[in-house]
């Protein structure tokens, strides 16, 4: 039995449960502009400096690399290049250098 990645199907459990298609899109692009570019009170993206933004942990007014990896794996989701790049360009900034 293929899965999703080789047949190109992949499931959507909203569709499932009865949603409407074009429902549950803009209800994904309303969240997203939310979170994302919402008033200062709504959004947990925040960018900094001219390339970088991070998703602020509302419960400890901090960073942590699980909300910045769920926030670029969302980008990937709905193809917004220009704000994986900036979560991205955050964590190659703030990560530790490897060791020699």
């Amino acid at each position: 039995m293929a899965g999703a990645y080789q047949t190109g199907i992949y499931r959507n459990v909203l569709k499932e449960c009865g949603y409407d298609e074009t429902a549950i899109g803009e209800r994904l692009e309303q969240t997203f502009e939310t979170i994302f570019y919402g008033t200062e009170a709504q959004r947990f993206y925040h960018e900094a400096g001219g390339d970088m933004a991070y998703l602020e942990d509302t419960g400890n007014h901090d960073v942590r690399t699980e909300g910045m990896s769920y926030g670029m794996m969302v980008c990937v989701q709905l193809d917004k290049k220009a704000e994986f790049d900036r979560l991205w360009n955050c964590l190659l900034y703030t990560s530790p250098s490897p060791r020699d």
